[in-house]
């Protein structure tokens, strides 16, 4: 059905979609909304020095890539009062003292900001970037219902359900940030008729009450460092994704061959496990156990039980090796493990690559830097399994 609900007018221009980072469901929603209705300008929650290269990455998906910036070292900071009461400044000194980081944005076709922004550049819909420019970025994240909810339910219902768990963000550089966004919102209303905004779903109650109240925002934008634009070592996407690489390789495959993508998130898990079936039997052949649809109708039960005692409906790799493993075996384990971190629609980009890690990354020259996102997905948590390796 059109999403028309006033729940997401911000203001009598500007239609709201708050999303969570990194689901390929409101990715989809993205899209389904952008064809649904005609914006005149698609404004997102990123600042003016990505907004080339994040676009010069968009040109080059399905091929997905990672643009970067620097952080100055924490030594250079100087103390101020202010300084000495922002608990912001307790919350990088987490970070390590002298370890480099750089802030990042993923360019990654199941994120719904970059769905927007795609989808807005391939119909020449003007693109605003409206954050503020902060040389140390303070992520804002919380753990969020799941996505799959999305399938049965409206974004508006979903929003709207999720509000009275949203808090109010205690971080200043986040508030700041908030107030900024909405400010540039009453910018933009002044030159355009229709926009469309697309934030993060613990955001959006503030920005809208920022933007009702007319908050004057007081925060100027840092002088921040030049943004480089990276291609991801394809074995470490499972590090930059917001889906497993080989659903998002799916969620691709149905965008260019125009086929239903609405229940790839659970499809997509049958489409996995067959897959590595497939790879299995090339890899063990007259040894390999035979992975029979009753086995596999097992392993999805498995599956989808494990993911309901952990009050999730789309399962996590960990579920899917664990279910594996406990159905067909170790060997079978390993190409599911193997088979998910492919992502089939890679090509040479020209760019220079980088590899990724758990919050880190090796640039090119061999530095290895922390990273943090800028559109940071709920908190995860990454856990251990032992497999044996094949005889």
């Amino acid at each position: 059905t059109p999403m028309n609900s006033q729940i997401l007018q911000i203001g009598p221009r500007i239609t709201c979609l708050p999303v969570i980072h990194g689901s390929g469901d409101f990715a989809l929603a993205v899209r389904r909304l952008m064809l649904e209705r005609s914006f005149d300008c698609v404004a997102v929650p990123l600042p003016g020095s990505f907004q080339a290269d994040v676009e010069r990455g968009i040109e080059l998906l399905p091929t997905p890539t990672i643009v970067t910036q620097a952080e100055p070292p924490r030594f250079t900071t100087e103390w101020s009062p202010e300084n000495d009461e922002d608990s912001d400044l307790d919350q990088q000194d987490e970070r390590g003292e002298d370890e480099p980081t750089h802030s990042y944005v993923p360019i990654d076709p199941c994120q719904p900001v970059i769905a927007a922004l795609r989808a807005a550049m391939s119909e020449h819909v003007p693109r605003a970037f409206i954050d503020l420019e902060t040389a140390r970025f303070v992520p804002n994240s919380a753990v969020l219902p799941d996505a799959y909810a999305l399938k049965r339910v409206s974004p508006e219902r979903f929003a709207a359900a999720v509000l009275p768990a949203i808090e109010r963000p205690a971080s200043q550089q986040v508030q700041e940030r908030i107030v900024h966004m909405a400010s540039r919102l009453r910018q933009l209303e002044t030159k355009y008729s229709s926009i469309l905004f697309v934030c993060s779903i613990i955001n959006w109650p503030w920005i809208r009450e920022a933007y009702v109240e007319q908050t004057p925002a007081t925060a100027e934008d840092d002088l921040v460092e030049e943004v480089t634009l990276y291609q991801p070592d394809e074995k470490t996407l499972l590090f930059m994704l917001g889906e497993l690489p080989f659903i998002t390789g799916l969620y691709e495959r149905a965008r260019a061959e125009l086929e239903d993508d609405e229940n790839l998130s659970i499809d997509g898990v049958k489409e996995l496990l067959i897959a590595a079936r497939q790879s299995y039997k090339d890899d063990i052949k007259r040894r390999a156990r035979k992975i029979t649809p009753h086995l596999l109708r097992q392993c999805l039960k498995y599956i989808r039980n494990l993911s309901l005692f952990e009050r999730r409906f789309t399962p996590d790799l960990y579920t899917l090796v664990i279910a594996a493993k406990q159905t067909a075996g170790d060997q079978y384990a390993l190409h599911v493990a193997e088979t998910a971190r492919e992502y089939p629609a890679q090509q040479a980009s020209g760019l220079e690559k980088v590899t990724l890690g758990v919050d880190r990354a090796r640039l090119p020259d061999g530095e290895v830097v922390r990273l943090i996102s800028r559109l940071p997905g709920p908190p995860m948590t990454w856990r251990s399994l032992q497999l044996q390796r094949k005889p």
